[in-house]
């Protein structure tokens, strides 16, 4: 294992959690982001954020919905970035998003894969500052794969890279696996 390995790369793949790679000033941080998706029973769903903003919460949603087709209107959605951390960066976006449809649809997120994109409004996977930094610092932690902004990209840093140009589809996504037994 690489030096400052993160403990969830060892862990058994669950759904509803997603790691990316956000700035704390001009530091590169792995980051895991844990998402549940659950049935919402009586009354207005709700929309629970520890860690990021809960408004951009409610947006990613939103857009997940409209844009990618994963049903959440309503769901119950709980959303945490663990450590107790918190994350301003909107390079996170695509990991909220990739880990509320991982548990929405019960699909575990390919093994040892990063989730790097500002997503907009219509769906689109939007370039991250700092992009070829955040890659490294994710090869050097053992990461082998990152779903990245098809725009502003110079070279993967030896990492096998999935360009997206929106959340279209999100169920069809080559980093979205097979559904878990415990699902």
């Amino acid at each position: 294992p690489a030096e400052g390995n993160p403990f969830f790369l060892d862990a058994d793949p669950r759904p509803g959690c997603a790691a990316t790679v956000v700035l704390s000033g001009t530091r590169p941080m792995v980051v895991e982001i844990q998402a549940l998706v659950a049935s919402a029973g009586l009354g207005i769903p709700r929309r629970t954020a520890l860690g990021i903003d809960g408004q951009r919460l409610s947006m990613l949603c939103a857009v997940a919905e409209r844009r990618g087709g994963v049903q959440l209107h309503d769901r119950d959605v709980y959303l945490n970035v663990a450590g107790g951390l918190e994350v301003e960066d909107p390079a996170a976006d695509l990991a909220v998003v990739a880990a509320l449809t991982s548990s929405a649809t019960g699909r575990v997120l390919a093994e040892r894969c990063l989730f790097m994109g500002e997503v907009g409004l219509t769906g689109e996977v939007r370039p991250v500052a700092q992009l070829p930094l955040r890659l490294q610092e994710g090869a050097r932690l053992g990461f082998e794969r990152a779903a990245v902004p098809r725009m502003g990209l110079e070279g993967g840093a030896g990492l096998d890279l999935v360009l997206e140009r929106s959340i279209e589809h999100l169920r069809g996504k080559e980093w979205l696996k097979a559904k878990t037994d415990d699902s």
